[in-house]
């Protein structure tokens, strides 16, 4: 059984942008890329915006980052941050502190491109009463260079239409970007 976890925690994300501020000027057609520019913060936000738009829109997890979920028992987990490049580690509270789960103890399954399953098996300690009694990191999501082309060609259409239409009071998805990115999104179910 796959139970729900209790909750997730992201640990760090890497530093570069999938699509870099200088190219987001570009691409609104604004002379003069500087960190100093009157437009650089506003091009800025909408460049990360549109990143968490396509990551809430395709249920992945874009740029690579370590994320924790933790649980209050063991319990059957499949990794909802896709791309899962790797588990870093599956540990538990002893009572004192957090240990290694030995790798005798569970499972990881890999299914589709990005999926992994992590099934628990044979004898397992048992846990304080605690939220956080067992924890799991991995590294989700893709290296910059590997990002799909199709994605930042969404990012781009996305900042240029929500900077050309700033005035208006609305941010909407394109329809555009949309139309690109549908195809490549994970339902849940």
């Amino acid at each position: 059984m796959i139970a729900p976890f209790v909750s997730a925690v992201e640990v760090s994300r890497i530093s570069d942008d999938i699509v870099s501020v200088e190219t987001a000027f570009n691409w609104c057609r604004i002379d003069g890329y500087s960190e100093e520019h009157p437009e650089f913060n506003l091009v800025k936000s909408l460049v990360l915006s549109a990143e968490q738009e396509v990551e809430g829109y395709l249920n992945r997890t874009i740029r690579k980052g370590v994320f924790e979920f933790r649980f209050s028992s063991f319990c059957d987990f499949d990794v909802n941050k896709y791309p899962c490049q790797s588990i870093d580690s599956v540990k538990y509270y002893d009572g004192s502190a957090y240990v290694d789960l030995p790798a005798e103890n569970y499972e990881k399954f890999k299914y589709s491109n990005d999926g992994v399953l992590i099934k628990y098996r044979g004898t397992l300690p048992t846990l304080p009463d605690r939220l956080d009694a067992v924890k799991i990191q991995v590294t989700c999501g893709y290296d910059v260079a590997n990002v799909p082309e199709y994605v930042k060609l969404a990012m781009q259409l996305m900042v240029g239409e929500w900077y050309d239409n700033r005035g208006n009071g609305k941010k909407e998805f394109p329809t555009v970007a949309e139309g690109i990115l549908r195809k490549y999104r994970m339902m849940r179910v």
